[in-house]
C-alpha cells in the first residue's frame, strides 16, 4: 500500500449530543497529517485537513458540552485525557484494506437499506443513543448495505464518512440467530466493493478486546495499521 493510505490513521470524528452545529473549519495548508472530520446533520459532512496543532486547537475552541470523538489518534487522545472529562473509552485497531489482499465472498443477496432500516441500526448501536437522524442520513446517502429475509433486516454495515481516497467502515452488525452464517462476510466483501469502485480505500476499526472481529476483518484483507481511540467526553 502507498504511505498515502496512512494519513487517514489521524482522523478525528466529533458528534455533537445535541446535533447542533456552529463551527467553521479552516483548510490548513499542511494537510498531509492529520484530517478532522465533523459531522453535520444537515449537510452531511464538513471536513477539515490539518497539522497536529490545528486539531488541538480546534478541540480547545470547542464549546463547553458533550462530545464523542472517533478516530483519535495517540497524541491527540492524551491531549484530549489531559483537558477534558472522558465519559466514555473504546480502544480500536484501525485497519486499512490491502486491495491485493481482498478476495469477495459475496454468498448472500445484499441491498441498500432504506429509510425505515434506520431505526432498526440505531436500536442496535451501542455506543450512543438517539442518533436514528445519523443513520438515515447515511441511507440516504447511499452509503448502508445490508441483507434482508423474509422481510427482515438480519445484518448490515454501512460507512461514517467518505473523503476522496478512503471510506470509513463501521457499525456492522449481525442479529442473533443469523451469525455465523457469512453474512458479515458478505456484507464487508459487498461494501469493500463498492468503495473500491469509487476509487476509495476502505477504513475499519475494530475495538482492540473484539478477537473474533478482528480476525474476521484480517482475513478480508485489512492490515493493522495502528491504535485508536473512540472516546466521549465532556468540555466543562
Amino acid at each position: 500500500m502507498e504511505n498515502d493510505h496512512l494519513r487517514f490513521l489521524y482522523i478525528i470524528y466529533v458528534l455533537y449530543h445535541d446535533n447542533t452545529w456552529n463551527y467553521e473549519l479552516l483548510i490548513d495548508e499542511d494537510h498531509d497529517k492529520t484530517q478532522v472530520v465533523l459531522f453535520a446533520k444537515d449537510s452531511g459532512r464538513v471536513m477539515m485537513r490539518c497539522s497536529l496543532e490545528t486539531a488541538v486547537a480546534f478541540l480547545d475552541s470547542l464549546d463547553p458540552g458533550d462530545y464523542f470523538l472517533f478516530n483519535v489518534e495517540c497524541e491527540i487522545f492524551e491531549h484530549v485525557k489531559k483537558n477534558m472529562k472522558v465519559t466514555v473509552e473504546e480502544p480500536c485497531i484501525q485497519y486499512v484494506l490491502d486491495p491485493e489482499r481482498f478476495e469477495p465472498q459475496t454468498n448472500h443477496e445484499l441491498e441498500l437499506l432504506v429509510s425505515e432500516d434506520a431505526k432498526v441500526i440505531d436500536d442496535n448501536w451501542h455506543l450512543m443513543d438517539n442518533h436514528e437522524w445519523f443513520f438515515r442520513q447515511r441511507i440516504e446517502n447511499g452509503q448502508v448495505m445490508g441483507v434482508k429475509q423474509d422481510g427482515e433486516l438480519i445484518g448490515w454495515m454501512g460507512t461514517y464518512l467518505e473523503t476522496d481516497k478512503h471510506s470509513l467502515f463501521g457499525y456492522l452488525h449481525v442479529m442473533p440467530g443469523h451469525r455465523r452464517s457469512g453474512v458479515a462476510r458478505s456484507i464487508i466483501s459487498g461494501m469493500v466493493e463498492r468503495s473500491l469502485d469509487s476509487g476509495r480505500i476502505p477504513v475499519s476499526n475494530v475495538i482492540t478486546d473484539n478477537m473474533a472481529s478482528r480476525k474476521l476483518t484480517e482475513s478480508m484483507g485489512f492490515v493493522d495499521t495502528g491504535r485508536v481511540g473512540w472516546i466521549g467526553v465532556t468540555k466543562q
